[in-house]
């Protein structure tokens, strides 16, 4: 029989998981929204926060089914599933450099290394290291995206082998003499 705190703790670590993504994600997309309004300044801002969401989104699901698509693939005795690898892997390398680019490239600091005119902002180290760090954020979504995918993943095999596990003795317990009929 399990304890209520054994019950509680895979809830509780699902809950941080999930919280731990959302705002490394949050704090990557309010990072890539920045840039992006300075690329896209003639445009709307919804224009912006559509593509920032949906860039967002990918960043999460893409490492997510990858991990997903791994553990199957381990699963199944390295058969299967290569494809759906390659093709999240690829569109989530193709995404950082995009997003590294236009971080880069489009920033909001000015060809000084100062702040945009009207801010109090000292900073004298330029889009590189904003770019460095925000590549950090957006592989960390990435890899803790992945992490809990595994996790999950194997969570959920394990409990399909203790219910087929159940399901196999209480029939092999049917058919023993003196067992319910």
């Amino acid at each position: 029989m399990r304890t209520r705190l054994q019950v509680a703790r895979p809830i509780v670590i699902e809950m941080l998981m999930v919280l731990l993504i959302l705002t490394l994600s949050s704090l990557d997309a309010v990072g890539f929204y920045l840039n992006l309004a300075v690329l896209l300044y003639d445009q709307p801002q919804i224009f912006a926060a559509v593509i920032v969401a949906g860039c967002s989104v990918s960043a999460v699901v893409l490492p997510f089914v990858f991990g997903l698509a791994l553990v199957r693939r381990r699963m199944a005795g390295g058969v299967g599933g290569l494809p759906t690898m390659i093709a999240t892997g690829t569109g989530w390398a193709l995404l950082a450099c995009v997003a590294a680019y236009v971080r880069v490239t489009f920033t909001t600091l000015d060809s000084a290394g100062g702040a945009l005119a009207g801010s109090a902002s000292t900073n004298t180290h330029g889009p590189g290291l904003l770019a460095i760090l925000m590549l950090i954020v957006y592989l960390t979504t990435g890899v803790v995206a992945w992490r809990h995918a595994c996790d999950l993943q194997h969570r959920w095999l394990i409990r399909d082998q203790q219910r087929a596990y159940q399901l196999a003795a209480g029939q092999a317990e049917a058919h023993l003499p003196g067992g319910a009929p």
